[in-house]
């Protein structure tokens, strides 16, 4: 080697010893706490734009550059093109640094760069929610309504390709354990980061290596700011026209060892604040019950309860949980809701007894409900990799009393109570030994219901009084033994389940004494004992699942000291296949089937009066009620271009032994049932697409649904087919006409056609066109003021009779600030005073008219800390 090649290479060491390596470690986040992936970290010495080091930060935003440099400082700047610039100097020397860098749209020849709005990481779907806020957007879960894939039920349940998400979390935690709406409602979007889509997402981590589940979970990130401390939020409302009021309060926390959501709400402006407080996933088998007595009366006829009902209602609910371990939770939740509701309405109810005849029935109903209801529940949870065990204690106890003046032919009082108290425990424990696992199931309710429904003046200008008691105890309990060979895995399952109920009623007839048509006496056991092996077979992207459950049925009826006995043994055989070629499809088709047993509220051999004008006799303690369903779907989801399509269809074919008889003495409907063969069937089909844009048009979601209804009984000694069909048509749009505008227009079409035959000749038919249309524009009038209008239109097209539309316009002032909110909201400007609406059922029809709440207008103030 020459020497100056020598004299080189010494040089270059002397210059390295002369200024010694840097290596500065860190990671970019955005004011959030996101982590930036593809970030460029430049350094430079102060004052020079040469280039001494750089490199680019991963996907959890960490990055590590090294340099030499003579200089006692060095400048570190950041570079991406949909972030601000961030320049800051540090002293040469190793460090860890963490670098905050700030979103901004970067214009480039009119060309607009903005931060990616979804992001996939395996079966996880990432979406950034400050991508998918809109001005009408309050709460986060006015931002999840938006998600592609995504549908929100009326009821507040969260579907994802057309099916129930089976967890909600938040920071990893289920805080709420179903009753996710309190979470949902309540949390303002500005403290969430990411909403994450876990797709195929089994809740027991020790279930996971043998786990087909194509249901998807939801998990909240938080903002690093909304961490780890009390948010708490007040929003206090009052408003004439009458007085009204409305209230909020909600406390949250969300930690690393410890979660808390407390929220009161109460209100007389006609909002159902119960919603919150129903479980959309978790055992419920027991604890909730509508009852036997009814007052009858018209269906709710618009989602938007503001519009009609009359109420002063006040709820809290509670929830906290611990963090013991790294897979141990304890929860505790608790509500108490009280409400006072009362609805005006006048209503004709059709039933189709012969040939282009029918008895009309006309019904003007002043209705007013006194509910309290107070559940108590406390979960156990160790969800580790291993093993898993959960044991959730729950109590239920509702009472409620119900007042009716209703007015046919003359005027009738009814006066109904409902009391129920309930207490279960469900327990389930899985342990998993190499590759085998041992999985233990027990559910245990009892639970007690007490009614009495009293009417003066009713049918044939008699008083009445139906009493009914019920009583039921009931465990389910099983024991899994599982395994794994090569692509097969297996499970055997052993169980028992016993029930045993109890019903005692009696009808007073102007203070008479029930006879034995009037009263019951029932006692109810029922034993099942089953072995259900199962066996799925995985290759590749398919799945394959079969399970073939033989069941023993051993049934006693106990009727005023008589007894009757019978038993057998049925096979419900299901079959499952799914094909996954890829995040994008997915096809599945699943074959089960059951067998129905009546309960003991169903095999009354005396009668009841279910309400004021229904006597009803129940079934056979044996009924062979046999169900066959075929469900087909196929999943198209591009979520990282904002794109979600499911497509479903499902048949069910009934084949029983006992078919419902009708007939009628003046107003009196006596219901009972018959042991004649009977088979009925039903087919639906949902069609949703959804697609999101970055452009004017932000959303776009059709959605349609076909359903076929086949359905028979006995009127007058003859059997009389119904045939019901429905389509739906529905079109949502999210619309930016400009910057800080937001625009919200949907559109829904329903047919539906009743056709209703005897001995093969049509007898009656019916059919309804029906369209919604709603119009929602709220943008900001200057700075912090914003202005806001709502539109709904319904019109009702029926052959034989002309309903008028209706319209209905609201309008707001906002003026909002940070987490300061002031407004003034005007409803009903219109003053609009009825509703009418139509309803086709299986055999009779009706037409309800109701009263709507008058003009009002509502001071609001709302107050984030």
């Amino acid at each position: 080697m020459s020497i100056k090649y020598i004299c080189l290479v010494l040089s270059m060491f002397a210059g390295a010893h002369l200024a010694a390596q840097t290596i500065i470690t860190g990671s970019v986040k955005e004011p959030s706490g996101l982590p930036v992936a593809d970030v460029y970290i430049i350094a430079s010495n102060p004052g020079s734009r040469a280039v001494i080091g750089y490199a680019t930060t991963g996907q959890n935003g960490e990055f590590t550059i090294s340099f030499s440099s003579a200089q006692d400082s060095v400048q570190i700047k950041t570079s991406r093109l949909d972030y601000s610039e961030t320049l800051i100097v540090i002293p040469n020397k190793s460090a860890d640094i963490h670098i905050v860098a700030n979103p901004h749209a970067t214009n480039l020849n009119e060309i607009i760069i903005r931060p990616e709005a979804v992001q996939r990481r395996g079966d996880t779907l990432n979406f950034y929610v400050r991508r998918f806020v809109s001005l009408q957007d309050r709460s986060i879960g006015d931002v999840i309504r938006k998600l592609p894939g995504i549908e929100v039920l009326t009821t507040g349940q969260i579907n994802y390709q057309g099916r129930a998400i089976n967890e909600f979390l938040v920071e990893g935690l289920d805080l709420m354990g179903g009753r996710y709406g309190g979470v949902v409602n309540n949390l303002s979007y500005d403290d969430v980061s990411t909403v994450q889509i876990l797709e195929n997402h089994e809740p027991v981590r020790a279930k996971k290596e043998i786990s087909s589940s194509d249901r998807a979970a939801i998990n909240l990130k938080l903002k690093e700011s909304s961490r780890n401390k009390y948010m708490l939020t007040f929003a206090l409302g009052a408003g004439a026209m009458p007085f009204q009021w409305d209230n909020e309060v909600s406390l949250m926390q969300f930690a690393v060892r410890k979660q808390t959501n407390v929220v009161y709400k109460g209100n007389n402006v006609g909002k159902m604040i119960d919603g919150e407080l129903r479980s959309f996933y978790g055992n419920t088998d027991g604890l909730y019950d509508d009852g036997l007595l009814k007052i009858p009366g018209s269906k709710p006829p618009l989602p938007n309860t503001q519009r009609y009902l009359e109420n002063d209602a006040h709820t809290v609910n509670i929830n906290r949980l611990y963090a013991l371990s790294k897979y141990e939770t304890i929860s505790i939740q608790g509500d108490f809701i009280t409400d006072r509701q009362k609805q005006s309405s006048l209503y004709n109810t059709y039933y189709i007894i012969g040939k282009d005849s029918s008895l009309k029935i006309t019904e003007a109903s002043q209705h007013s409900i006194r509910l309290n209801r107070a559940n108590l529940s406390v979960n156990y949870r160790n969800n580790s990799p291993s093993f898993f065990v959960n044991n959730v204690i729950k109590a239920h106890t509702e009472w409620r009393n119900s007042d009716a003046s209703i007015i046919n032919t003359r005027e009738i009082n009814q006066k109904l109570s409902f009391d129920n108290a309930s207490l279960s425990n469900n327990f389930s424990a899985l342990k998993v030994f190499n590759k085998k696992r041992v999985e233990v199931q027990s559910l245990t309710t009892y639970s007690r219901i007490n009614e009495e429904l009293s009417v003066v003046n009713g049918v044939a200008e008699r008083d009445y009084i139906q009493v009914a008691g019920r009583e039921l105890f009931e465990t389910k309990n099983s024991l899994m033994s599982g395994g794994k060979a090569g692509a097969f895995n297996f499970d055997f399952i052993a169980g028992a389940d016993y029930k045993s109920s109890g019903l005692e009623s009696g009808l007073t007839i102007n203070e008479s004494l029930p006879g034995d048509s009037l009263q019951n006496r029932l006692r109810l056991n029922d034993l099942r004992i089953y072995f259900s092996p199962s066996l799925r077979f995985s290759h590749k992207k398919m799945v394959l699942n079969v399970q073939i459950p033989v069941n023993y049925n051993f049934r006693r009826l106990t009727e005023s000291g008589e007894s009757l006995s019978k038993s057998g043994i049925f096979l419900s055989p299901s079959i499952g296949f799914r094909y996954d070629p890829s995040n994008d499809f997915r096809m599945s088709i699943n074959f089960e089937r059951d067998y129905k047993k009546g309960d003991i509220g169903s095999l009354n051999r005396g009668y009841i009066l279910t309400n004021y004008r229904s006597l009803s006799k129940g079934s056979e303690m044996w009924a062979q009620d046999t169900l066959n369903k075929v469900f087909l779907s196929f999943v198209f989801n591009n979520a990282e271009k904002l794109s979600g399509t499911y497509l479903t269809f499902l048949y069910t074919y009934r084949a029983t032994n006992q078919i419902v008889s009708q007939d009628f003495n003046d107003l009196m409907l006596y219901r009972y049932i018959l042991p004649l063969p009977v088979h009925s069937g039903v087919f639906s089909t949902i069609l949703m697409h959804s697609k999101g844009f970055d452009g004017v048009v932000r959303k776009a979601t059709l959605s349609s649904s076909y359903s076929t209804y086949n359905n028979r009984q006995v009127q007058g000694g003859e059997i009389v087919k119904n045939t019901t069909n429905s389509f739906y048509l529905n079109l949502a749009m999210d619309i930016s006409l400009w910057e800080n505008s937001d625009l919200r227009y949907n559109a829904g079409w329903t047919n539906s056609l009743s056709r209703t035959s005897k001995r093969n000749q049509e007898i009656a038919s019916g059919i309804i066109n029906d369209l919604n249309q709603t119009l929602s524009f709220q943008s900001i009038i200057y700075k912090y003021l914003q202005f806001k209008v709502e539109a709904e239109h319904r019109k009702l097209f029926s052959a034989g009779s002309f309903i008028p539309s209706s319209f209905f316009l609201d309008s707001e002032i906002i003026y909002k600030r940070n987490r300061i909110e002031f407004s003034v909201e005007l409803a009903n400007l219109m003053n609009t005073r009825d509703y009418a609406v139509k309803f086709l059922g299986s055999f009779s029809n009706s037409e309800n008219l109701y009263k709507i709440r008058q003009r009002s207008v509502m001071l609001r103030a709302k107050f984030s800390l």
